[in-house]
């Protein structure tokens, strides 16, 4: 056969679409993405708008529900999360987020201020394909994480304590029902937004950037043959919102991604790097309290925009944990004054500031070393900081 030179083609030795000017991989095959396309309707209700991103383990795309009556409090646009194909539908990490949003969804009063900073699960089914059994979770639609928003948006210091609050009541609900989330990071708290409802398709759609119908590629074989089940004809790059189209003064938080969730104790848990604590480097077992040492690294990254270990690593280290190393081999005062250096220039105040004090205080509170250290959620709650 002739061969071709598409710019999205698909590769079966990744397997998956490769996509030449984007530079990415989208994997395709047994036990990998869900085929799904544009205005494809799933389980006869869930008609596809756009991709609004991906992971290791799930595409999250939007969503129209179709048999929504007028009359329900719900949206009718949702976040459809389709996870990768396994063989049965008790895939493991799938299986775990779900249960975990089912157990915060039933938890204590519908009113208590963590609980409606947790991402609201509203259906979960099975969708069946070449690739496999796939779970799917019908979630509340949100927008941008805040990983992504620290890299575009500077946070005063009010502001910022005013987000990082909200994560924080998050997180003690979760600890208040016995659950740590195990992979907390400034990417796993997005913005909620309001109802969208009463927007035509049309009028959603043109808050999305960039517009997802300009983003749809055939994928294409290289040798020209038929595309093998499972891959899809086209492929789009995620749409997510353009934040400056909505309103979002209210600035209100949603944690998400409960896949490394557990209960008790728990070793093997797959934290982000650069929020893992000593006792996961040392390869001892996560907690709750693990959670709190990512809150800190979170904190860090919220006030100043960058993660709090990339100031501690070495010009292209090796070793993973590398930051992490260092701010360890550090006494407290050696760590506090560091960072009282660096947030004074972040934050355009003097070292000894009264804010900057009060920040240090619970960073390096959450920060500490040794587990049984570091405050509660319930503890931080009450800081001075939120005073």
């Amino acid at each position: 056969m002739i061969e071709l030179d598409p710019a999205v083609y698909y590769n079966p030795d990744i397997p998956g679409v490769v996509m030449m000017e984007e530079e990415r991989v989208i994997q395709f095959g047994k036990q990998h993405f869900c085929p799904i396309v544009l205005d494809q309707v799933v389980q006869n209700r869930y008609r596809i708008l756009s991709l609004l991103g991906w992971g290791g383990y799930a595409m999250v795309w939007l969503a129209v529900d179709q048999c929504l009556s007028p009359s329900s409090p719900s949206s009718k646009y949702v976040a459809l999360k389709i996870f990768r194909g396994a063989e049965s539908s008790n895939d493991e990490y799938s299986r775990n987020e779900e249960l975990c949003l089912r157990k915060l969804m039933q938890g204590r009063n519908r009113d208590d201020s963590g609980r409606r900073n947790i991402i609201q699960l509203l259906d979960g089914f099975d969708l069946e394909s070449p690739n496999g059994i796939h779970r799917c979770l019908v979630l509340e639609l949100a927008a941008s994480d805040f990983a992504y928003l620290v890299e575009f948006e500077h946070y005063g210091f009010d502001h910022a304590v005013y987000i990082f609050k909200q994560c924080v009541e998050a997180v003690e609900y979760l600890h208040s029902l016995g659950i740590s989330h195990g992979d907390l990071d400034l990417s796993k708290f997005v913005l909620a937004l309001p109802d969208l409802s009463t927007l035509t398709e049309a009028a959603l759609v043109s808050k999305l950037w960039p517009p997802p119908k300009g983003t749809v590629n055939p994928v294409k074989m290289k040798d020209g043959s038929p595309l093998p089940d499972g891959v899809p004809e086209s492929v789009c790059r995620p749409c997510p919102f353009d934040n400056s189209k909505l309103d979002l003064e209210d600035r209100q938080v949603r944690l998400i991604d409960f896949g490394e969730a557990f209960t008790g104790t728990k070793r093997d848990v797959h934290t982000h790097s650069r929020n893992t604590p000593p006792e996961l480097i040392d390869d001892d077992l996560a907690s709750q309290s693990s959670d709190i040492w990512a809150m800190g690294c979170m904190l860090w990254h919220l006030m100043t925009g960058h993660p709090l270990m990339s100031y501690f690593e070495k010009y292209s280290p090796k070793d993973r944990y590398q930051g992490q190393r260092i701010f360890l081999s550090m006494s407290r005062q050696e760590r506090r004054a560091k960072m009282a250096g660096i947030l004074s220039k972040k934050l355009r105040a003097a070292e000894d500031d009264e804010d900057i004090a009060v920040l240090l205080d619970v960073l390096l509170d959450t920060l500490e070393p040794y587990p049984p250290d570091r405050p509660s959620a319930s503890d931080l709650l009450s800081h001075s900081i939120f005073s």
